[in-house]
């Protein structure tokens, strides 16, 4: 049983229909939109209750257009989620930088997670606090407000980024982790 909508977008990226098979786990179909074929004038936000910025080749100055997706979101009180590509472009759309690093692509590494109330919820299942996940990145984010020190989480207002792949069969908590983005996507979009 379907109970709400998201809209994904698709950086050309083949991990793509494996996050809309995880929220699909949690109920939540996705409408998946190809980057470069968004038509904003026509976009209708009642027909979804967050938006997902996938992952995706190459830099996020790549792709400004989707600054123009945020702001009409933004305005509207629409949660928006980020995934690795989609959370370096939250990173610049809030004024960070995103700078070439060390890559590390299908690689599984623990994270600390930040002791943030948004991440309670998800920390509060997890022993010590840590998290094992899946990266794929040549490029991290600095210097940006609700930025997380080692930059893996960003988390300000109704934006949501992770840089890592919470769909990836290297993050073993895939389902808790899906279950979490939703339940935050939920509680922005009621509360605000």
């Amino acid at each position: 049983m379907i109970t709400s909508k998201c809209l994904l977008i698709d950086f050309y990226d083949s991990f793509t229909f494996n996050i809309a098979s995880g929220f699909y786990q949690q109920n939540i179909q996705c409408d998946i939109v190809k980057w470069d074929q968004l038509d904003l004038e026509s976009l209708d936000c009642s027909n979804f209750d967050f938006l997902v910025l996938g992952p995706g080749p190459g830099h996020p100055n790549d792709y400004l257009k989707t600054h123009k997706l945020i702001y009409l979101l933004m305005d509207k009180k629409i949660p928006i989620i980020g995934i690795c590509l989609g959370h370096q472009i939250l990173c610049e759309f809030l004024g960070g930088e995103v700078r070439k690093t060390e890559p590390i692509h299908g690689q599984s590494v623990e994270l600390k997670l930040p002791k943030w109330p948004e991440i309670y919820e998800l920390s509060s299942h997890l022993e010590n606090g840590s998290l094992v996940v899946q990266r794929y990145n040549s490029l991290l984010a600095f210097n940006c407000p609700g930025l997380s020190d080692d930059g893996m989480f960003l988390c300000d207002d109704n934006l949501l980024g992770l840089q890592f792949h919470p769909e990836s069969i290297g993050t073993p908590n895939s389902y808790l982790l899906f279950e979490w983005l939703v339940k935050w996507a939920y509680n922005k979009g009621l509360y605000e």
